[in-house]
């Protein structure tokens, strides 16, 4: 085989290698992401179902409340409205709620003996549901209290139960006011609800009975748990079942021990793999035929000079041989002399010689390039994989941060429209009930409004952190007013903090800061602390004023940092593992660091984990 096509087949070999290896890389990580994203998503729309879930049992509850204060409802129970003029209006009134939606099964009236007198369903008068153990929790309790999905004792209907006391003008008790709604109500939502195709959600009761299910005929059937046993499931997330593995994700409504379950197959996603892994293949092929082509074009192009050269060696080499004879023959010998003879005598010519030293110095310099080059490639592998890393730590960081803020936005918002339809109904005659409502939506809108200034008022001085009103101020009148300011900050506070500020005698010393941004440093620290000790932990701010500096330090004795992850935490969004269970964005230490940087200094940290934490930065002072 001649020496181009050995180095064509090496380098195709190796353009084919590389192509291949690639790809497989590719798609191992598209398969890896793909799995990831799905579960991710299946997590964050399982949030979003046990939200939607309940604000429906909030609504029914606040339905049944505000029907159980009507007037008429209450003229009933004290014998100043008829039960043929009872019957006829809660019949009104369901009609009136079914007509956007079938939703309402039957309004009705109790007694103490859990007895129904009156009810919008006349089959239901008379029915005695004193012994159903939501009926005797609201007895025994007063409150509001839902029942688990029951059959009607009317017609075997699958329905939910909610019942309120009904209380007289004195405040006694005096019946009970019940709302009955289809079980179907809780899966109608899921109709509109963003579900995937391998992506389902279940809602199961207390009693392990179906709630809510994609499929409707099997709601108020017992769940199986997918043939496990139950505390399996609760345990393990991951689950075979008829030769397919689903990934299990279960949330506590917290309300009567009701669960919500979602399921994803992950063979669905493997399918999607599957298909990214065919369009991999074809565009592998197409590579590979480049990749050989390439390879046949640059096998030519290098073996040219090579070729030649060989050649010309060749030529010189025997040129060489007869000169040798030439020279040999020109000696006064008589006998004939023998080529072992002649190789013997070693006659080179100097064109051959130097020409010889030259290839050597070639193929050296060829191995020490190779070698630099190894190491170039090596020293560019660690940086790529390295800023590989961080790019993936700051893209995972800003989702937390996201889905964090998108959480703690939702909350009050769900509220505030729950208790804003309460409202625009109209049906809330009672004043204490509408002021209730109307505390709710301030306290929710308070929420969202101290939510803004936390984190999107940072954000905006992210980059706007030019914006500092510097002045020069008496050291001794800054620090008092340092004081003045933190002592009434946190003289209300459930933890105590200690003020150590003190100064050097006679000190006549100035500072030139930008006072409410480093009021702001200090309380950004102590809020920190506060935060993560917990109550009766040590947490003490010293401030100490000499001839040349002006030092602070923030200590406490809380959770602590770990030394890893010391060298993150002024880093935008950044939290560490134990910090992520209280809230916080990630926010606070990343401003006090550019405040500080402003200033020409600089915050430090020494922390041992699960000790102590201190905070430091020090201020130049000036004449």
């Amino acid at each position: 085989m001649t020496i181009k096509r050995k180095m064509t087949l090496i380098v195709s070999m190796m353009l084919m290698m590389i192509v291949l290896l690639s790809i497989v890389f590719i798609y191992n990580k598209s398969s890896e992401i793909l799995v990831e994203e799905a579960e991710d998503y299946m997590a964050a729309q399982l949030d979003r179902a046990n939200e939607n879930v309940a604000l429906l049992l909030k609504t029914i509850v606040l339905e049944t409340e505000r029907l159980s204060l009507e007037d008429k409802v209450v003229n009933y129970f004290n014998g100043s409205f008829s039960q043929v003029d009872s019957d006829r209006y809660l019949t009104d009134l369901m009609a009136l709620k079914n007509e956007e939606e079938l939703l309402y099964f039957d309004l009705f009236l109790m007694n103490h003996d859990g007895i129904i007198v009156s009810a919008a369903m006349a089959e239901a008068v008379g029915v005695d549901v004193g012994s159903r153990a939501y009926f005797q929790k609201a007895l025994r309790e007063g409150v509001t209290n839902t029942s688990d999905i029951i059959l009607s004792r009317a017609d075997n209907t699958q329905i939910v139960i909610t019942i309120a006391p009904t209380y007289d003008g004195a405040g006694r008790t005096v019946g009970y006011t019940g709302v009955a709604i289809y079980a179907t109500y809780f899966s109608n939502f899921l109709n509109n609800f963003n579900v995937t195709k391998s992506n389902d959600y279940i809602i199961i009761d207390s009693y392990d009975n179906i709630v809510s299910h994609p499929d409707k005929r099997k709601i108020s059937s017992r769940f199986d748990y997918f043939g496990f046993d139950k505390s399996r499931i609760a345990s393990n997330s991951t689950i075979v079942y008829d030769g397919e593995t689903y990934r299990i994700l279960q949330k506590d409504l917290g309300f009567n021990d009701w669960r919500i379950l979602s399921y994803i197959k992950y063979d669905d996603i493997y399918a999607k793999s599957m298909e990214l892994a065919y369009d991999f293949m074809m565009l592998s092929i197409v590579a590979i035929v480049l990749a050989i082509i390439f390879g046949v074009y640059l096998t030519d192009f290098i073996s040219k000079p090579i070729v030649s050269m060989t050649e010309s060696i060749n030529r010189l080499l025997e040129d060489e041989e007869r000169f040798q004879h030439l020279m040999v023959r020109q000696l006064p010998f008589d006998a004939p002399i023998s080529d072992m003879e002649i190789a013997e005598i070693n006659v080179e010519p100097t064109e051959v010689n130097n020409l010889r030293k030259a290839i050597l110095g070639f193929q050296s310099a060829l191995q020490e390039g190779a070698k630099s080059f190894d190491l170039e490639h090596e020293k560019l592998k660690h940086y790529i994989d390295r800023l590989y890393r961080e790019l993936e730590m700051i893209n995972r960081r800003n989702l937390d941060f996201i889905a964090t803020l998108s959480h703690d936005l939702r909350t009050p918002l769900t509220l505030i429209k729950g208790y804003a339809r309460g409202l625009e109904s109209g049906e809330i005659k009672d004043e204490a009930m509408r002021e209730k409502f109307q505390t709710g939506i301030v306290k929710g809108v308070d929420d969202i409004e101290h939510l803004i200034y936390n984190v999107l008022d940072f954000a905006y001085e992210v980059d706007h952190m030019t914006a500092f009103d510097f002045k020069s101020y008496d050291v001794v009148s800054f620090l008092e007013a340092l004081r003045f300011d933190l002592t009434h900050l946190y003289e209300d506070s459930d933890k105590e903090v200690q003020l150590d500020i003190s100064w050097e005698s006679d000190l006549k010393k100035r500072v030139w800061v930008d006072q409410m941004n480093i009021l702001r440093v200090i309380t950004n620290l102590l809020n920190n602390s506060v935060k993560y000790t917990k109550q009766g932990d040590l947490i003490t701010l010293r401030i100490h004023a000499g001839d040349d500096d002006l030092w602070v330090e923030v200590y406490d004795e809380g959770m602590g940092i770990r030394s890893e992850e010391l060298a993150h935490i002024y880093e935008l969004f950044y939290r560490t593992q134990e910090s992520k269970e209280i809230k916080g964005y990630g926010l606070g230490l990343y401003i006090s660091q550019q405040i500080l940087k402003a200033h020409h200094a600089s915050l430090k940290c020494e922390s041992v984990f699960g000790t102590y934490t201190r905070m430091t930065f020090k201020l130049l002072l000036s004449e």
